[in-house]
């Protein structure tokens, strides 16, 4: 029998060695985290992957250039992709800020969004 970890528990394990932050969308907190072998190959954490979305998608200094070459109607299709995936979090490494469409959307959709400073989080 496995035991479900939450993403709040996650991140109470891991914030002091990630020194992580918690930017937005607490309400999903206790949404489960799930691993690959319980959803058909999707991992669990890995760099942002639209083919097939991580659990945790992590946001690094690569995909935030990504992100900011985006025209602003591209910029929010790729968000609700992002979002609409259902990932358990979306983590910003290398102490990457919370732009405001990222925090109104992990809102939107109650999708934690927590940041740390260190790279690869």
């Amino acid at each position: 029998m496995s035991v479900e970890l939450s993403t709040r528990q996650l991140f109470e394990q891991l914030e002091a060695k990630l020194q992580l932050e918690w930017s937005a969308g607490q309400e999903g907190a206790e949404q489960p985290l799930r691993g690959a072998s319980e959803s058909k190959g999707q991992a669990l954490v890995g760099g942002l992957n639209w083919i097939h979305p991580n659990r945790i998608q992590i946001i690094g200094p690569s995909e935030l250039a990504y992100l900011r070459k985006l025209k602003p109607a591209s910029l929010d299709d790729a968000l609700e992709h992002l979002f609409a995936a259902g990932p358990a979090a979306v983590l910003l490494s290398d102490g990457i800020g919370a732009d405001p469409a990222l925090i109104a959307a992990a809102q939107h959709t109650a999708t934690p969004l927590l940041r740390s400073p260190l790279p690869d989080a």
